[in-house]
């Protein structure tokens, strides 16, 4: 039904598949995906039970079968998967006693496959980016006097695979405690590249001695798509 999808590196692709025999010539068909890039990784799974298959055997009076094509694509693109570019496979069901003709490594066109007895469907997949950032911090301790401030400096990297769109930083900071972040908006960030913020943190005069803990926050979008952060948690021990 859905013979072209989209996809994230990293994550699942699933088709679900039905087949129907016409003929009762045979009965056990043997499972198999062609000119499928061999980074990408697959199996054949029963809708309901989600039990891997490799082949299936119609029974006398069921001439049906669903099942579902799981892709798994792995987490970087390469020479032969490129982001963007659709990949075009075959998925076939053909007869055991037909298998010795059919080489799994070899790249068939669609022309060779219709001389196959047995069934196949043409499908194709659209690798797509991902959204992966980091927040480096060197320091996530500090003492101060009090009437000091701290100053950091984070670094944040695009370590993903699709540029990332308004990087925003933000401290969760305790009662009576400012901040300066600069900048405090990305509004984006190339694949591998990084960006240096500054962040000044400073307590009011009358905040009791003691330690205090706060978070600095990082939201970002990929393709409108929210990417999750780690936060940082900063530990401050304020002196007399």
């Amino acid at each position: 039904m859905q013979f072209s999808q989209e996809a994230d590196l990293g994550t699942p692709a699933t088709f679900d598949l039905t087949l129907e025999r016409f003929s009762e010539d045979h009965s056990d068909f043997k499972l198999l995906v062609l000119n499928l890039p061999k980074q990408i990784s697959y199996e054949f799974k029963h809708p309901e039970t989600n039990a891997k298959l490799s082949q299936i055997k119609f029974t006398e009076g069921n001439n049906s079968f669903s099942l579902s094509l799981v892709l798994y694509l792995p987490s970087q693109a390469d020479d032969q998967i490129r982001i963007g570019k659709p990949l075009q496979f075959y998925t076939l069901a053909i007869p055991n006693n037909r298998l010795k003709s059919l080489e799994e490594k070899k790249i068939y066109t669609e022309k060779e496959l219709k001389g196959f007895e047995g069934g196949s469907a043409k499908l194709e997949l659209v690798p797509l980016g991902i959204g992966r950032i980091e927040v480096i911090v060197e320091n996530l301790y500090h003492e101060i006097d009090r009437g000091n401030s701290i100053e950091m400096t984070l670094q944040v990297k695009n370590s993903g695979t699709r540029t990332l769109h308004n990087i925003r930083i933000q401290a969760d900071l305790p009662y009576k405690w400012k901040s300066e972040i600069k900048p405090d908006l990305v509004t984006a960030l190339e694949q591998d590249k990084e960006e240096e913020i500054k962040i000044d943190i400073v307590p009011d005069n009358d905040v009791a001695v003691g330690t205090y803990e706060f978070k600095i926050k990082t939201s970002s979008f990929a393709q409108n798509k929210k990417v999750e952060s780690e936060d940082k948690i900063v530990r401050v021990h304020l002196n007399a």
